[in-house]
């Protein structure tokens, strides 16, 4: 349990594959709400999926997920790089290190089992979002007909 956030959680490592540079990666992730009393509308909702930014991790999130996790599964993960999760070497190339990183969320996403999720991303992670759901927009919850659609969240601070 995180400090100041009495909101039931587990934790586990997600086995992403070797989506990054050829090497194997392992992302913490967590799961926030009381499995054992979830009902079932609960659990038939879209999950949310919080994306840390910049050196940061699951525990950025720690004030939030209580009520976030009222009405809907919320996951969180340490993006790899930060945090819990595996150090790998990026591609020292920004294109294909963001393309890293989309790949190692969607290979998130197959491991976890989600067949859709909503992110809500903070900083770089809002960056992550929108460029995961560019490739993937059909891992949406938000759909209109046979065209997806699709909602990422980018929370900026602002300091002064």
């Amino acid at each position: 349990m995180y400090v100041d956030c009495d909101t039931p959680s587990r934790g586990w490592y997600v086995d992403v594959g070797t989506v990054i540079n050829g090497k194997r990666c392992r992302v913490w992730t967590r799961k926030f709400g009381r499995e054992s009393e979830a009902s079932e509308a609960h659990e038939d909702k879209v999950p949310l999926v919080l994306v840390h930014g910049m050196a940061a991790g699951v525990a950025f999130f720690a004030l939030n997920v209580g009520e976030l996790s009222r009405e809907r599964p919320v996951y969180a993960f340490d993006l790899p790089g930060f945090a819990r999760s595996s150090r790998p070497k990026f591609s020292g190339k920004a294109p294909d290190a963001e393309r890293e990183y989309v790949e190692a969320i969607e290979a998130w996403r197959k491991e976890v089992g989600l067949e859709r999720m909503n992110l809500l991303g903070h900083s770089f992670g809002g960056y992550l979002s929108a460029a995961y759901a560019l490739k993937y927009p059909q891992r949406y919850e938000a759909r209109s007909g046979n065209r997806p659609k699709f909602i990422v969240v980018l929370v900026l601070e602002y300091h002064i």
